[in-house]
């Protein structure tokens, strides 16, 4: 089987720092047979400034700032008409270990059959794992396996066969500008599953901002759940999560005092369950919001 050729999809917004650091992380590759595209968000000119285009290493701009999900799929759309074999997804704040693609390389030589793989985040500070592998499988099925059954768990960095992209026409949901990665692996996951492999590892920078400092954020998360909720009950699959989640829900739209999002999650979901269930989740709102009042 010939070398592996590698497609890189970088979407970056405002970070310019971290985007060199990133940067040089792939040209300091072990392995050279690799294209970088970088599709830059932001709405300031910081990161044009930088000059970073070349051979190897392409930057496109948006006309205007749109999203990750957006510049992802725009990523995407660019290596489908060429001769990249695999794509690999690179946020800007994350960074090769110098032989990740060397090893990549190897591993899919060797699991030529293997259409969608992961590998190790590592916080670049103090060297623990971001990813924890929990239970150990020849290969893991997105939706089965990590947003439900946490075989593996948190962030990991993906490598997804460029032809299977082709074929299954799998794109991130423009309409969410963030948070679209789920749903993404998840529509990619009713097609394919994923194997796990150690050697690829990616370092990512520790940011102190994370998702659960604010209301804002807060509020992202449990709209998340919420779409997560829906999607499991629209296929009929994991009904005691459903319940589970749809109470953690319920909680978070009470306690950020949404309740317009809770009528609509009501209707869209609560309202469509047994007698049984919609008495339970009444006794739920009400009793939550008793306490949060």
């Amino acid at each position: 089987m010939k070398d592996i050729k590698f497609g890189i999809i970088t979407p970056t917004y405002n970070r310019p720092e971290l985007l060199l650091k990133n940067i040089e992380s792939v040209k300091a590759q072990k392995y050279t047979n690799w294209v970088h595209l970088i599709i830059d968000d932001s709405t300031n000119e910081l990161t044009s400034d930088l000059d970073i285009g070349g051979e190897k290493t392409i930057y496109i701009k948006n006309s205007s700032n749109s999203g990750v999900c957006f510049s992802r799929n725009r990523g995407i759309d660019f290596f489908i008409s060429t001769d990249v074999d695999y794509i690999v997804f690179l946020d800007d704040d994350d960074f090769f270990s110098l032989d990740a693609l060397y090893n990549a390389n190897k591993y899919i030589r060797k699991e030529f059959m293997c259409k969608w793989f992961v590998s190790r985040k590592i916080y670049k500070g103090t060297g623990k794992s971001l990813t924890e592998l929990n239970i150990i499988k020849d290969e893991y099925n997105y939706v089965n396996d990590y947003l439900i059954g946490k075989s593996i768990r948190r962030d990991t960095t993906h490598f997804i066969d460029i032809n299977a992209l082709r074929d299954y026409k799998v794109r991130f949901p423009e309409d969410i500008r963030g948070g679209g990665e789920w749903r993404f692996f998840a529509h990619l996951s009713e097609y394919i599953d994923f194997k796990f492999f150690e050697g690829g590892n990616t370092y990512i920078e520790f940011h102190d901002n994370g998702l659960t400092v604010n209301n804002k954020n807060k509020l992202f998360i449990a709209t998340e759940r919420a779409a997560l909720v829906l999607y499991l009950f629209e296929r009929s699959i994991f009904k005691p999560k459903q319940i589970e989640y749809g109470v953690s829900v319920v909680k978070h739209f009470i306690k950020l005092r949404r309740y317009d999002l809770l009528e609509a999650f009501k209707s869209n979901f609560i309202e469509k369950q047994s007698s049984a269930i919609k008495y339970f989740f009444k006794i739920i709102v009400l009793f939550l919001g008793f306490k949060y009042r």
